[in-house]
């Protein structure tokens, strides 16, 4: 995630998504920023996005005309409209680092705090690296493969996995249109789930991904 990319189009369907799932089971989100440096590259601000939260919607409308008279994005900002909606979240928005070995160290911080949680109300844990899942050892903009484990594993029962993806080149042989559907497979080989267990929800050229940790 990128402070330039804050309160844009794919932001209103990520976090309609988010709430509407931590509404649904009665969770707390932990939503894991993966902060990065700005690269001067905007989100698209001002499309509409379909069978959006309208109380979200207008929350990042607001957002967006605050950054527009000067102020700052501030990420933080969206635990207001989580509160709003009912929804307790906690961002953590450490700066995500490059090399996979310092990203490794980081998510098993992260982890070990989840695992350490006092309180009894699930987690919605949202992973939101600014380019998905990958595998490049050098790579900030990912998250890498091999660490999605680490989170999974360190989930208890009635926790839930959000994965924010940006839309992959597909390889020769795959059906158009269907980069979401792939990736859902990589998703459940990795944490050993059947494919029908990560859920997307997709629009445009990003998908959410859910998987519930059961029993």
């Amino acid at each position: 995630m990128r402070a330039e990319l804050f309160a844009d189009s794919k932001d209103v369907w990520k976090w309609s998504v988010a709430i509407r799932k931590a509404k649904e089971e009665g969770q707390c989100i932990q939503w894991i920023a993966m902060y990065r440096p700005d690269e001067n590259m905007h989100g698209d601000d001002e499309r509409n996005v379909p069978n959006a939260i309208p109380e979200v919607e207008e929350f990042f409308r607001g957002e967006r005309a605050f950054i527009a008279d000067g102020h700052p994005a501030c990420l933080s900002r969206t635990t207001v409209i989580c509160h709003q909606l009912g929804v307790e979240m906690f961002a953590n928005l450490d700066h995500y680092p490059s090399s996979e070995p310092k990203r490794k160290v980081y998510l098993e911080a992260i982890c070990k705090a989840i695992s350490s949680r006092k309180t009894s109300k699930p987690y919605l844990v949202l992973l939101d690296p600014d380019d998905g899942i990958g595998q490049r050892q050098s790579n900030g903009k990912q998250f890498h493969k091999d660490h999605l484990r680490l989170v999974w594993n360190c989930l208890k029962e009635g926790d839930t996995m959000g994965i924010v993806q940006f839309k992959q080149h597909l390889r020769d042989g795959d059906v158009p249109n269907s980069w979401h559907l792939a990736l859902q497979k990589v998703i459940a080989g990795i944490v050993g789930v059947s494919a029908d267990k990560v859920v997307p929800h997709r629009w445009d050229i990003v998908c959410i991904y859910l998987v519930d940790r059961k029993a």
